[in-house]
């Protein structure tokens, strides 16, 4: 090695006139002696101290009476250098680090748990020991094979290695013979809550099977419900699992907070709201207002007052409120049912493109409007007379509806009460929309008009005249549906069409 081949320095001298002239405890001092070690702890050469130097010539005295030989004293001499080269090399002289590693490894990491308690102070004391007592490099490999050879003569009585990780941490390595995750955990001395996720798996390594004792560790949230609060443990559940192992389940309007698909976590709360409604109905004034209508009755951007009498109206609108845990949180409008319609001063304001009817038939069929025709219905009648008529508001058909945009007179041996049509010119130019089947007259008994479009101001029914259209019959709407739908929108006046 490159340190056996270092001459013999200052430092080393020093050092070693520090070691050779150490008076015994029971010896008294010579002052030769102390000025050498004086001297050579302020780092003064070695060589210009005397070992024999003071009053006391005993201990240079070559003679057996002078209490040591030349070829002793030479010996001591050779001994003092071989131990300060040894510490000058000590630090890469020590043993290899895979050999550390495995030494380390059955100190840590192989000890049952319930030895751990007792390992701080007996490593302390043994790992020195083994240090020394070990070459750094010739007894490397007699080691290795006996830290292979041992686990496989513990592992031949039935033990397995098992490393224990509790929530994704390293707990320790044991040997067991059990297959049953708890009670390995038994074994260990490790406690297990019921709500405590345990897992065991398997796999291979150099001397053998290797088997991961896998616990997640339940922790525990607060779960608030109909004035009350309790603590459950939990691993990982969702709100909704936790609130199902409690017992407590959810009205169709209520809801927790968090949402019930999360994921809990430590020290989380989960909130039951309980929701309930009032539904109420109030009697409330229908105020008349200036109205600006889009129509396309006329050209682009162009106005036109139609109307300018008003009157207010009245009208039962109902409300729902909501409470939660008991409190109001809000209200919602439900639907408002006019007794007596508002007249409003309407002014048109010219749009093309867009329908004249104030009608969405789209939410009772399955057919939808393509290239401006649906894309699914009964028949067809093909450029038929439309003309138009008006009443003021609030005034009711032969069948029973009030009359909104939308709605329209037909002979009903021809159309029945509730057909759903869509009525509009063969080229697009002008659309009157979806329209209900709702009244009837003498015109259309006759056959003289096919359909009579029903406007809200005279002023609009004098604007369309008369159209040849297109009607088309698109489907029915049940009794049900006109029933919702005349709730909704304060439709009928007297009575249902039946179907």
């Amino acid at each position: 090695m490159e340190n056996s081949k270092r001459e013999f320095s200052a430092d080393d001298a020093a050092l070693l006139g520090r070691n050779a002239l150490a008076p015994a405890p029971d010896e008294p001092r010579t002052d030769g002696a102390a000025e050498a070690a004086e001297n050579a702890g302020a780092g003064e050469q070695a060589q210009s101290v005397s070992p024999c130097g003071g009053t006391d010539q005993s201990a240079c005295d070559p003679s057996p009476a002078g209490g040591r030989a030349e070829g002793a004293f030479d010996a001591n001499i050779q001994k003092k250098k071989r131990a300060v080269r040894f510490r000058a090399s000590d630090a890469k002289k020590k043993q290899s680090p895979l050999l550390r590693f495995f030494l380390a490894l059955w100190i840590d990491r192989l000890i049952p748990f319930w030895e751990r308690s007792i390992l701080p102070p007996w490593r302390e004391k043994a790992l020195p020991f083994i240090k020394k007592i070990f070459p750094p490099r010739a007894a490397a490999a007699v080691v290795l094979l006996a830290l292979y050879a041992l686990p496989v003569g513990f592992l031949s009585a039935g033990d397995t290695v098992v490393v224990v990780r509790e929530d994704g941490r390293d707990a320790g390595v044991v040997l067991s013979a059990a297959a049953d995750a708890v009670q390995i955990a038994a074994d260990c001395g490790l406690s297990l809550r019921d709500e405590d996720i345990v897992s065991l798996h398997t796999a291979d390594a150099v001397f053998g099977a290797v088997q991961t004792l896998e616990i997640v560790r339940a922790f525990p949230v607060r779960v608030s419900a109909d004035g009350a609060t309790a603590e459950l443990y939990t691993a990982g559940d969702t709100v909704a699992a936790v609130l199902a192992r409690a017992g407590i389940e959810l009205g169709a309007d209520d809801f927790v907070e968090p949402a019930a698909d999360t994921v809990l976590s430590a020290e989380s709360d989960v909130v039951v709201r309980r929701v309930t409604y009032d539904v109420r109905t109030v009697e409330e004034t229908a105020p008349a207002q200036t109205v600006l209508k889009p129509s396309p009755l006329l050209s682009d951007g162009v106005k036109k007052t139609v109307t300018t009498l008003t009157r207010d109206g009245a009208a039962c609108t109902t409300y729902r409120d909501r409470y939660v845990d008991g409190l109001f949180d809000g209200t919602e409008l439900l639907y408002t049912a006019y007794t007596k319609y508002p007249w409003n001063a309407v002014t048109l304001v010219g749009q093309g493109g867009i329908a004249a009817s104030s009608l969405d038939g789209s939410k009772y069929t399955d057919a939808q409007i393509v290239d401006g025709v649906p894309s699914a219905y009964e028949s067809v009648k093909a450029a038929q007379p439309c003309t138009a008529y008006s009443f003021k508001p609030g005034v009711w058909g032969s069948s029973g509806m009030f009359l909104v945009q939308g709605m329209v007179a037909v002979n009903p041996e021809e159309y029945a009460y509730g057909d759903l049509l869509y009525i509009t010119s063969a080229d697009g130019s002008f659309v009157y929309g979806w329209a209900i089947a709702a009244d009837s007259g003498t015109a259309m008994m006759s056959g003289a008009v096919e359909i009579d479009c029903f406007f809200e101001t005279y002023g609009e029914s004098v604007l369309f005249g008369k159209k040849w259209l297109d009607v088309y019959v698109v489907g029915h709407l049940t009794q049900g549906q006109l029933e919702e739908y005349a709730a909704q929108a304060g439709m009928f006046r007297a009575r249902v069409p039946a179907d």
